[in-house]
């Protein structure tokens, strides 16, 4: 819940300077990917929640379905984070925040520490495919 806050705190916060300075919203791909991974932010849980049978929600779903829910989730959780990484990428790339080569530095770094835990997670955390998959 504090997580969603602050995400909805942050998207506030944009949309509202950006009202304030009269900028136009959502007229480059960094807006557009970062509105994408906010609604993906918000359905990962949900997700989630379906497919906790505790809670009772997979009584609602057709039989057999649970596997492919809780696949969903986790796939939901990478596109969320490589997303997000993405989209701050793109966001230093702008004109107002490029300062340079301390932001071609910082956007390096970012992308060489995403290849990493990107290389990790596809051969050694990833071996739970969806149904049916290979």
């Amino acid at each position: 819940v504090a997580a969603w806050a602050a995400i909805v705190g942050g998207f506030y916060a944009i949309y509202h300077n950006k009202d304030i300075h009269g900028k136009p919203h959502f007229t480059s791909y960094h807006s557009w990917l970062g509105v994408l991974t906010l609604i993906t932010t918000f359905l990962t849980p949900v997700t989630g929640a379906l497919g906790f049978k505790y809670l009772g929600l997979m009584n609602y779903l057709p039989p057999g379905s649970g596997d492919v829910v809780k696949a969903i989730h986790r796939k939901q959780g990478s596109v969320v984070y490589f997303g997000s990484l993405f989209v701050i990428l793109l966001g230093l790339y702008t004109p107002g925040i490029n300062k340079g080569m301390l932001t071609y530095f910082m956007m390096a770094s970012a992308t060489a520490a995403t290849c990493m835990i990107l290389h990790n997670y596809i051969n050694k955390y990833d071996k739970q495919s969806l149904p049916g998959g290979p």
